[in-house]
């Protein structure tokens, strides 16, 4: 039911839906009992480059730059712990990312790094 409904509102542009407890009162601000759901696309990139951080993430990696298998490059700012922002992959690594669909310049919309891909 769940899929039926996510795929609806996707076919009308929707980005996803708000699931609300049904005992609990609605609240006008960030509530626990809402649960957003949204669909998300993951693909691979390889890194080219990387953005210096600032403010909390000054002396870290704010972001690492990358290149897609289309050429497409962008970057990707999310996902990543401070110990990964400390240490980001190598340049020349194949990273494994999240996101919600693509512009119409072909960029992921919102990507979030996931992993390294790892070949053994």
């Amino acid at each position: 039911m769940l899929d039926k409904a996510m795929e609806e509102v996707l076919q009308q542009n929707g980005e996803g839906m708000m699931i609300k407890d049904p005992d609990s009162a609605y609240e006008r601000k960030r509530s626990n009992f809402l649960l957003k759901v949204k669909q998300f696309e993951d693909d691979e990139a390889t890194v080219i480059g990387y953005e210096d951080g600032t403010g909390r993430l000054e002396g870290l990696t704010g972001a690492i730059k990358v290149r897609d298998k289309n050429g497409i490059e962008f970057k990707i700012g999310s996902g990543f712990d401070d110990a990964q922002r400390a240490k980001p992959p190598k340049i020349g690594t194949v990273v494994t990312y999240k996101h919600q669909g693509v512009s119409k310049g072909g960029k992921p919309r919102f990507p979030i790094f996931l992993r390294i891909r790892n070949d053994e």
